[in-house]
């Protein structure tokens, strides 16, 4: 009996410790197999970051797993989008990757995508690697894409300012590239590139002079733009391109200071201090300095350099 009783007690241990290897192995087999999804969830296909397991990002919102395999299916739009959000995030779960970002918007870029050249040009301008950054905004611009054809011209402007990296027949010719697009861009109505269209008219910059076309330009724009609306104001006030009229000067200066633009609120400032189209008020004046002080809405002085 006793015997027996060993026996049945030597067989439980022996199951006992098979099923407790066998556990083990289960478990380092599921270790082993979660390391290699980790692991494959990126791979290397023509030297490029791929992913290819979605399904791991369980912490992710639906509308972004949607997003990334229909981005997968090679829809350019999902593509392009999925770019966007790689770049910068979500904010919440969906940290930035910029190396899957330039993929992606690369994959939408290749389906003839404006809108993901164009935030491929500007990841480049950004980077300071402005031939790249020229090389996508002409081809979004070439689509079209009215903040592409803006940017480019702001991209030639800025290359012509840079005297000492090129001939005055460069700059001359990079200042005439820029008005070409400023005005592709103004057709589409874009105030900012009127903006900078009227400023060469004014200087006579890569176009030939026309104060005509310059009021035109800054009369179109300070419909719903207050930098034009300053601009304008000093058209009036000085006389230049236009008839002087003081009154017409302080009304769009008016304009533009009620969107704190800081030099409207300095001339308005003056305006009210001299009697200058209004009549003098020195509180209102005051009143004007102060909100000058503390806005942060300036002219963009970003614009083509003078013949040089």
């Amino acid at each position: 009996m006793k015997k027996l009783l060993l026996q049945n007690f030597t067989d439980g241990v022996e199951l006992a410790m098979l099923l407790f290897v066998n556990i083990a192995v289960i478990l380092s087999s599921a270790v082993l197999l979660a390391d290699n999804e980790t692991i494959s969830s990126v791979k290397k296909t023509n030297d490029a970051v791929v992913e290819v397991d979605i399904n791991k990002d369980s912490e992710l919102s639906v509308e972004i797993r949607l997003l990334k395999e229909n981005a997968q299916r090679g829809d350019a739009n999902a593509q392009y989008e999925l770019g966007k959000i790689y770049l910068h995030g979500d904010g919440i779960s969906f940290h930035p990757n910029k190396t899957l970002a330039i993929q992606w918007l690369n994959k939408a870029a290749n389906q003839n995508h404006a809108k993901a050249e164009y935030y491929l040009g500007q990841y480049y301008y950004e980077s300071d690697d402005h031939n790249k950054a020229i090389t996508h905004f002409l081809k979004a611009a070439n689509q079209n894409l009215v903040d592409a054809q803006y940017k480019l011209g702001f991209c030639y402007s800025e290359h012509a300012n840079k005297a000492e990296k090129s001939t005055a027949q460069e700059r001359e010719s990079d200042r005439i590239e820029a008005v070409k697009w400023f005005k592709k861009a103004a057709e589409q109505n874009d105030a900012g590139a009127k903006i900078q269209l009227a400023y060469c008219y004014r200087h006579g910059i890569g176009i030939e002079k026309n104060y005509a076309e310059m009021i035109r330009l800054y009369k179109e724009a300070a419909e719903i733009n207050a930098e034009a609306q300053f601009h304008l104001g000093q058209c009036y006030e000085n006389g230049t391109g236009i008839e002087k009229n003081v009154n017409e000067a302080a009304k769009y200066y008016h304009k533009a200071a009620a969107a704190n633009l800081q030099d409207a609120l300095i001339k308005l400032a003056h305006c009210y201090e001299n009697g200058i189209g209004v009549p003098k008020d020195y509180d209102k004046a005051n009143k004007y300095f102060e909100k000058a002080k503390k806005a942060k809405n300036k002219i963009n002085e970003a614009k083509i350099t003078e013949k040089n």
